[in-house]
């Protein structure tokens, strides 16, 4: 009941003593109180801020983790620490000081000691469950999430753990541990290689880009290849490398989502991520450059996303032109109808940074016109511009300069 309704949980959170009740119930020797008493503070306190922070100021954290942690005097059963877990994971969700009080080195080294040696796969899941909440809640700021991801990568195995998530069966794991491994990979150049060198790092998260994984799923999956790819030759291999992958990527930039439901934002954040993503494997490579070029569906789509209303999604899809561009990858781009929307681009501007948007298509213009006729015959037809005109020739005189992100 307290689940199911915002109201009935406040009314229920609100009435005297019933934290205070609840939190002694904690410590009844009857496990099946125990349990209930746990999944009953879960309830109140998810997406309750409210009861999050009564929950929180009666004491219950510390309760909860010697629950979970298993550490009383009296072992509690599997039924119970999995209880406490999902109240850890419900009162933590959307609360900063909370997730802060929960993510703390030394709680963070249990998780992680829970994961990697326990014999349970129940356990091994609630334990990441609380160890990921803090990551995967909005209400932190980057730089909180960004200490406890550098707190997890430190900690002995840790990065280690976070790979051995995505093996899991919780599809909430997941999303968490690639998550965090993107974000550790985007922060660190050590520690993306340390990521890649991990047996099946790789394949793992290709794995999270197949059908069968949510849209949102395979976003994180797409972004974290991404930070993992950029600036890295080895890497970028690996990544082209393995099977399926490119053409899962390409699949991502389409907005058809078949019948799961995504919310707008969503759909740009995965389109961005794979543009990105394709465009992070290919620099320095021409195989893999004509890989992307050639993939089924690749180049349309790819034009499709330079009339995104997503400014960010139209600057990742002019990159990828421009990465790929060049000999005759540059006949197949033009043929899919890349000229126009991307002259288009060289008269647009997004907000701040004015001039992102006309620089990156002009660099894309720079790099088509590199291997193909076609471009200079159509840029032509555009009639005199002096804006088209100045970009166009920036962008042959920098073009080793590409500005991807």
């Amino acid at each position: 009941m307290a689940v199911c309704s915002g109201d009935i949980q406040v009314h229920i959170g609100a009435a005297q003593g019933c934290v205070a009740v609840l939190l002694q119930l904690l410590s009844s020797r009857d496990e099946h109180v125990q349990e209930q008493a746990a999944l009953t503070l879960g309830g109140l306190a998810l997406r309750c801020p409210k009861n999050q922070a009564a929950i929180a100021t009666a004491g219950a954290i510390p309760v909860l983790l010697q629950l979970q942690f298993n550490d009383g005097t009296v072992k509690c059963s599997p039924d119970v620490q999995h209880a406490a877990a999902m109240a850890l994971v419900g009162v933590a969700a959307g609360n900063k000081e909370i997730a802060a009080a929960i993510a703390t080195e030394p709680n963070i080294q249990r998780l992680l000691q829970q994961i990697t040696r326990c014999s349970s796969l129940e356990e091994r899941d609630d334990a990441a469950m609380v160890l990921l909440a803090p990551v995967l809640t909005d209400q932190l700021s980057a730089l909180d999430k960004s200490n406890i991801q550098a707190a997890i990568a430190t900690a002995e195995g840790g990065i280690q753990a976070l790979v051995s998530l995505l093996k899991c069966s919780n599809e909430e794991v997941h999303m968490g541990a690639a998550s965090v491994l993107g974000g550790l990979a985007e922060t660190s150049p050590e520690l993306a290689t340390q990521i890649a060198a991990i047996d099946g790092s790789i394949g793992l998260l290709v794995q999270r880009l197949q059908p069968g994984n949510s849209i949102k799923m395979k976003a994180v999956a797409a972004a974290a290849l991404h930070h993992m790819a950029v600036g890295r030759p080895e890497i970028q291999a690996a990544i082209a490398g393995t099977e399926s992958c490119i053409p899962a990527l390409v699949q991502l930039l389409d907005d058809v989502t078949d019948s799961e439901p995504v919310a707008k934002g969503d759909i740009h954040f995965r389109q961005e991520a794979a543009a990105l993503a394709l465009g992070a494997i290919a620099p320095t490579s021409t195989s893999i450059q004509e890989q992307v070029a050639t993939a089924t569906g690749c180049a349309s789509a790819l034009v499709k996303l330079l009339q995104s209303s997503n400014n960010d999604v139209k600057y990742a899809a002019a990159g990828i032109l421009a990465v790929i561009s060049g000999d005759s990858r540059s006949d197949i781009l033009v043929a899919a109808g890349a000229v126009g929307p991307l002259v288009h681009l060289l008269h647009s501007s997004n907000g701040s940074s004015c001039l992102e948007l006309p620089c990156i298509a002009a660099t894309a213009l720079g790099f088509m016109a590199q291997g193909s006729q076609q471009v200079p015959r159509q840029l032509q037809t555009q009639g005199p511009s002096l804006i088209l005109c100045s970009y166009y020739l920036v962008s042959q005189r920098y073009k080793n300069q590409l500005p991807l992100r």
